[in-house]
C-alpha cells in the first residue's frame, strides 16, 4: 500500500493529471478504476511510451501512450503523436471506459470490480491472471486512497480531482486556504459573542433607577 500511495501522489503531480482526470469525470468513470488501469498499464507515468502489443491470437500491434491504446484497436485512426499526448490519449480512453460503464448497465455505485471488468472488455482485455492483476492493484489503489486524505471514490467521480483543481485555483489567484478562513470565522463568532455580552452589561447600567419612594412602596 505504501508502494501505491506513492505512486498515486507521483500520479497527482503530473502536467496531465488534472486534464485526465476531468475527461475521467465528464465520462462518468470513478477514480480508482481508471488509475488502477493506469496503474497496470503504464505504471512508469510514461505519457510518450510505446509497446509491442500482440493480440491473443499473437497478431503484431503497437500500443501507445497512458492508457496502451492500441493500432490495431483502441488507437485505430490516431496520430501515433498524438496518442503520446497524456491528455489526449487519456480522454480517448475515458470515451470507451463510460460508453462500456453505460452499455453494461453499471451505475457509479455498482460495485467497482464488476466496473472493472466492464472496462476491461471494452478494450483492455487480458488473461484471467491480467484480470486478477487489475483486481488487486484496484484494490490496493482504493486502501491507499483510503489512507489518505484524499477520499476513496467508489461512487463518486474523483474528490481528488476537485481538490487538485480547487488548490491549483487558489494558488494561482493567492486565495487564503481553507484553515486561514475557518480561522476568521471562528474569531468573527467570539467577537460577536463578546459585543453581545458587553453590549448586555451597558444596557443595565444605563437603564434609570427607580425612585426610593417606589421602592418603599414596594417593601
Amino acid at each position: 500500500m505504501a508502494d501505491t500511495a506513492a505512486w498515486l501522489a507521483q500520479l497527482q503531480k503530473e502536467p496531465w493529471y488534472v486534464g485526465v482526470a476531468g475527461e475521467m469525470a465528464r465520462a462518468g468513470v470513478a477514480a480508482p478504476l481508471w488509475e488502477a488501469t493506469l496503474l497496470n498499464e503504464d505504471p512508469q507515468l510514461d505519457e510518450t511510451v510505446v509497446a509491442n502489443d500482440p493480440d491473443a491470437a499473437g497478431n503484431p500491434g503497437l500500443a501507445y501512450g497512458l492508457f496502451q491504446l492500441r493500432q490495431p484497436g483502441l488507437g485505430d485512426g490516431y496520430d501515433p503523436l498524438t496518442l503520446q499526448s497524456g491528455i489526449f490519449n487519456g480522454s480517448i480512453a475515458a470515451t470507451k471506459m463510460g460508453a462500456a460503464l453505460k452499455a453494461s448497465g453499471l451505475s457509479s455505485s455498482s460495485d467497482l470490480s464488476a466496473q472493472l471488468r466492464a472496462i476491461e472488455q471494452a478494450g483492455w482485455p487480458g488473461s484471467l491472471s491480467q484480470d486478477a492483476q487489475r483486481q488487486q492493484q484496484l484494490r490496493a489503489v482504493t486502501d491507499a486512497t483510503n489512507g489518505t486524505s484524499t477520499p476513496a471514490t467508489s461512487g463518486g467521480l474523483g474528490s481528488s480531482i476537485a481538490n487538485a483543481v480547487g488548490s491549483a485555483v487558489g494558488n494561482a489567484l493567492h486565495l487564503p486556504s481553507t484553515d486561514t478562513i475557518n480561522g476568521w470565522i471562528t474569531n468573527a463568532t467570539i467577537t460577536a459573542i463578546l459585543l453581545a455580552v458587553l453590549a448586555g452589561g451597558f444596557a443595565l447600567l444605563a437603564a434609570p433607577a427607580l425612585p426610593t419612594a417606589a421602592l418603599a412602596a414596594a417593601a
